[in-house]
């Protein structure tokens, strides 16, 4: 009942923390939406505001030119005017002079009458030649004054639209002002993103796994210790079980049993470590047992993933086996010893920080551990080998499943740079040195989940490895 509360606890949190994350980033976007929907439309109405004023600018200084145009026009307009009121009033002076006694004792009537038209024609001239300019001027005041509102226009609009041009939006001054804070900052960073992983994987690979092999290997029992033995894997495997045996077993894993043996329910496979139980799997397990004083037998086999293969390890007394608890798809108590597992911790260790596995679960005999592996679970056993030969056994450190305590463990550098490079294996492989066994899948699997769910994956991959799991 505990463990489906704490199932139900911990759906309902996943459930409420993406909820929440859910409207905060909706109302986020939603937010950001309106803003550089409102700075857009702010932006374009400026745009058209300042492509109007430059329309009416152009008009206003075409306007101008045709004002000076005319104003050129008028000064010619009041020259001719003035010559002429000039030439008339130069033909008015001359027939004046005439008018003295003598002059015009001895002109004849006629000649006297054609003084007088020549005088009056010439009066007239005058009279009209200087309302004209004198019209003319007028209409050159209001020419100068209509180009001097059309040149106050023209400042106007000058200055308006350079305000206008002065001012970009919103959107466009945090922008600039982003780039001038941050693009040294971010010039690294792109640096760092594109060529950051090769120089990463150069350094790791030439400089730090040489230093690795400097670090003394993890023994976690210099005793030399029984023998185990392991079967070959298959897709199922039929597993005994005598009188007073236990299995436990996940429920995904028990193909048949015999109707004989009594199962229950075991919610956690062991109390002492509970959290590693419920993230590996070992909970909701059947525990089958059999009472009688005859052998039976259960078989063993996945349902749901076709490439998971079966493997039992049989752990003498007095002997153990470190195994990865996510690996185990079930064990078997011999007669009425309990089940015993035994923690290592190496928080000092250099190895351990390596591979970032602080701790080991070591399951003691007598007991059977069923093992499943991607595509099968291979058993390898190493004689002894004299501690000053730099031989062993490599494998990859992704396919490691468990090793028996007495083995130096160590992490050594990958075999070549381009397969490390290339993501086709881990930095370091797993090197085994010693008597004792190893067991490994046959294929590695990390899965094919893309995007933010193999981050998560890989993450958490990382956190229970470094608890043994």
């Amino acid at each position: 009942m505990s463990v489906v509360l704490i199932q139900f606890g911990l759906w309902f949190l996943r459930k409420l923390l993406v909820g929440t994350l859910i409207v905060a980033v909706g109302l986020g976007l939603y937010g950001l939406f309106l803003y550089l929907q409102e700075n857009v439309r702010v932006e374009v109405e400026r745009q058209h505001l300042v492509e109007r004023l430059h329309g009416e600018l152009e008009e206003a200084r075409l306007a101008v030119v045709d004002l000076e145009s005319e104003l050129d026009e008028v000064h010619d307009a009041i020259e001719k005017a003035r010559t002429s009121a000039d030439a008339a009033e130069r033909i008015l002076e001359g027939l004046e002079s005439l008018q003295s006694y003598w002059d015009w004792l001895f002109l004849s009537t006629a000649e006297r009458e054609e003084v007088k038209r020549r005088k009056q024609q010439a009066l007239k001239r005058r009279n009209d030649n200087r309302l004209v300019e004198e019209t003319l001027r007028d209409r050159l005041d209001a020419i100068s004054f209509e180009q001097a509102s059309i040149q106050g226009a023209i400042a106007v609009l000058d200055s308006h639209i350079a305000e206008l041009e002065a001012s970009p939006s919103k959107a466009v001054y945090y922008g600039k002002r982003a780039w001038e804070r941050v693009r040294i900052p971010l010039m690294v960073a792109l640096f760092l993103f594109f060529f950051g992983p090769t120089l990463w994987r150069l350094f790791s690979y030439y400089v730090l796994g040489r230093l690795i092999g400097l670090a003394r290997p993890i023994v976690l029992d210099p005793d030399t210790q029984p023998r185990i033995g392991a079967t070959t894997s298959h897709v199922s495997v039929d597993l005994p079980l005598g009188p007073d045996e236990v299995l436990w077993i996940k429920e995904e894993f028990l193909q048949a049993s015999d109707e004989a043996l009594k199962k229950r329910t075991r919610f956690i496979l062991n109390w002492q470590i509970p959290f590693t139980c419920l993230a590996c799997g070992l909970y909701e397990l059947i525990e089958i047992h059999n009472s009688t004083k005859r052998s039976y037998s259960v078989t063993t086999s996945t349902q749901d993933r076709p490439t998971i293969e079966v493997a039992v390890v049989s752990i003498p007394p007095e002997a153990g086996a470190v195994i990865r608890p996510r690996f185990l798809a079930g064990l078997v108590s011999e007669g009425n010893h309990q089940l015993k597992i035994k923690r290592h911790w190496r928080i000092f260790s250099l190895q351990a920080w390596i591979t970032l596995q602080f701790r080991y679960f070591e399951f003691r005999g007598p007991c059977r551990l069923v093992l499943a592996g991607s595509r099968g679970v291979r058993s390898e056993f190493l004689d002894g080998v004299a501690k000053d030969e730099p031989t062993g056994r490599r494998t990859n450190q992704d396919s490691t499943i468990g090793f028996t305590p007495d083995l130096r463990y160590r992490s050594t550098r990958a075999e070549t740079f381009w397969s490390y490079y290339r993501g086709k294996n881990p930095l370091f492989d797993d090197l085994f040195q010693g008597s004792g066994a190893f067991f490994c899948q046959e294929i590695s699997v990390k899965g094919r989940a893309g995007g933010v769910r193999a981050f998560w994956s890989q993450l958490w991959n990382a956190v229970t490895k470094v608890f043994g799991i």
